[in-house]
């Protein structure tokens, strides 16, 4: 008697390794997707809205004050010390500095007036990372500030525009102290 071996493959066989290739396939072509310039800069604006959030939760849980700064290069958070000092947070690494990308400028709208903020611009250098210079040392302030009693100030709307591509997101809170983000072209 003699034991006959089959040396094609069955219909199951060949049905899971289509399906293994196709699942694999897929996989290949989301993580290749390119995002447009629009969804780039709606991405960059959500993760500033979601730190902003954060931080706003984080002074509500210490019961300290917390702002955001930022300047053509960078934007960064700072808290209020015990020696009522602004000083920039260095202990989080979520809410560290963060560096803009060259064709991101960040700018800032408050609807119930124009306020009176100290800022890089204003100051021809402000050290955040403590280095002693021969100029005396300016203090850090903030461009919006974060309360521990869950407010912040003073209303605003940012502004982020690229403009290698000509659009711009905004991040505005709403009624409910979230911020929401919007994009459109710039006229």
């Amino acid at each position: 008697m003699r034991i006959r071996y089959n040396l094609a493959f069955t219909l199951i066989e060949l049905l899971i390794s289509l399906a293994i290739i196709s699942i694999i396939i897929s996989m290949a072509v989301l993580s290749i997707r390119t995002a447009s310039p629009e969804e780039d800069l709606k991405d960059f604006a959500q993760k500033m809205a979601n730190k902003m959030e954060y931080a706003m939760e984080r002074a509500e849980l210490s019961m300290t004050s917390y702002g955001i700064t930022f300047n053509d290069e960078n934007y960064y958070f700072v808290v209020l010390d015990e020696n009522n000092k602004w000083q920039v947070l260095s202990d989080s690494k979520y809410l560290k500095l963060q560096n803009l990308e060259k064709k991101y400028i960040i700018t800032a709208e408050y609807p119930s007036g124009e306020l009176n903020f100290k800022t890089k611009a204003d100051d021809e250098e402000i050290d955040i990372f403590g280095k002693k210079d021969d100029k005396e040392e300016k203090p850090i302030e903030p461009r919006i500030y974060f309360f521990a009693d869950g407010e912040f100030m003073p209303d605003f709307i940012l502004h982020i525009v690229d403009n290698d591509n000509e659009i711009e997101a905004t991040i505005e809170p709403d009624e409910y102290k979230l911020f929401k983000i919007t994009t459109d072209d710039i006229l």
